[in-house]
């Protein structure tokens, strides 16, 4: 027989690719603020981070994977953007859930 699994609570930390996790859904975000230095510097690039999405959909922690377009303030300012986002939190079995998401923040000069 299967062990069978206890059934999941909210709140619970789970991987988004675990069986029965649907992933959080992006609901909003604010406009992009671009880093002073970077804009003065002409600096773009891109930075990957990791993003902890709680139960609720918000966006509890955020860090930085990679970053490209060396420094100039843009995986600092990638990560405090991307702590204003919210989400429709993701579900495992039908119960709001923790996971951790990849998301990549793009800085391009306007």
């Amino acid at each position: 027989l299967p062990p069978t699994e206890a059934p999941v609570r909210v709140g619970t930390l789970v991987g988004l690719d675990d069986p029965g996790v649907i992933g959080p859904v992006l609901e909003k975000k604010p406009p992009l603020a671009y880093p002073p230095v970077a804009l003065r510097q002409r600096v773009e690039g891109s930075v990957d981070l990791s993003v902890l999405v709680d139960e609720r959909g918000n966006v509890t922690d955020a860090r930085i994977v990679s970053a490209g377009g060396g420094g100039a303030g843009l995986p600092e300012a990638a990560a405090d953007y991307a702590r204003k986002w919210k989400y429709r939190p993701a579900t495992k079995d039908g119960v709001a859930v923790k996971v951790w998401k990849p998301v990549t923040v793009v800085f391009k000069l306007p």
